[in-house]
């Protein structure tokens, strides 16, 4: 996979996986469902830990489901956790960066963090 910018949104399976939440969030299932079936669509990302795209599947999941409104506060907390902890800042792909991208990074992921820690948007 490749990575092209120090954003969440900044590589190949974040694009992907944008794609596949938009549909599968369409479907009349509940959020444990929902997760379940992205889940697996992208087994190796979302189950290994060695992944380098593991960080990036959590953190895409859970932003894009507090925008659409969807309740998932173990969803959120598993991101939070991710950017708490540093191991997103930690992943190959990001340590490749140059200091300037790696701060950017850091940046989109607190304000990702902040989002996740506020009421959801209403949606219809």
């Amino acid at each position: 996979m490749g990575t092209w910018g120090p954003g969440a949104y900044s590589n190949d399976i974040a694009k992907d996986l944008k794609s596949t939440i938009t549909a599968v969030c369409r479907l009349p299932l509940d959020t444990c469902e929902l997760v379940d079936i992205i889940v697996n669509s992208f087994p190796e990302a979302a189950n290994d830990t060695n992944d380098e795209d593991h960080t990036t599947f959590w953190l895409v999941l859970a932003d894009q489901f507090h925008r659409k409104g969807i309740e998932s506060r173990d969803l959120f907390d598993r991101a939070i956790d991710f950017v708490d902890s540093g191991k997103d800042l930690d992943m190959p792909f990001v340590t490749e960066m140059g200091p300037a991208d790696q701060r950017k990074r850091e940046k989109s992921l607190n304000k990702l963090r902040n989002q996740l820690t506020q009421t959801l948007p209403s949606k219809a």
